[in-house]
């Protein structure tokens, strides 16, 4: 079972890297990851174990939906590169999968069996507080702590400028 929840974590955590490098813009840079997280009573005190804060700096809120709003999640961060301001991807051809609808769901699908395939539980989103600069972005982020069966882990989407 480990070995498995490695290699799913391992994987996801390569999707991750490479839309934050996919993502890239020269005027902002994302940082998305996956951080796992020291065995503790709950997700606030694992993260506080992690960061060296305490507990109550950690606000989180459980995801009523885990499947439906991490695959909001990934598709608000892993997307970025379509916006329209600024630099974006141009595909005059219209060949590349990720310009289509059907390519998009394909990808969001693919992350969401990677999820699945990690069995988890239940999922909370943390709002870190100004102190953890390891978790603050300058823009917009999403924190997102995954309960799997043997571990818990953080799942880090950040855009700064």
């Amino acid at each position: 079972m480990a070995s498995d929840t490695d290699t799913a974590l391992a994987r996801l955590d390569g999707f991750l890297k490479a839309f934050e490098w996919f993502n890239h813009k020269t005027n902002h840079g994302c940082r998305y990851f996956v951080l796992p997280l020291p065995d503790a009573a709950s997700a606030p005190d694992a993260l506080a174990a992690r960061f060296g804060l305490p507990p109550s700096a950690f606000r989180v809120e459980p995801l009523a939906d885990v499947d439906g709003e991490l695959r909001a999640v990934f598709a608000r961060f892993l997307l970025l590169f379509q916006e329209p301001h600024g630099d974006h991807l141009t595909d005059p051809r219209q060949s590349f999968s990720l310009s289509h609808d059907f390519g998009r769901a394909g990808l969001l699908d693919e992350l969401a069996g990677v999820v699945q395939s990690l069995g988890t539980r239940s999922a909370w989103r943390v709002v870190p507080p100004q102190e953890c600069g390891e978790l603050r972005e300058w823009c917009f982020q999403d924190d997102v702590v995954l309960e799997l069966p043997d571990r818990r882990c953080l799942l880090h989407f950040g855009v700064s400028d």
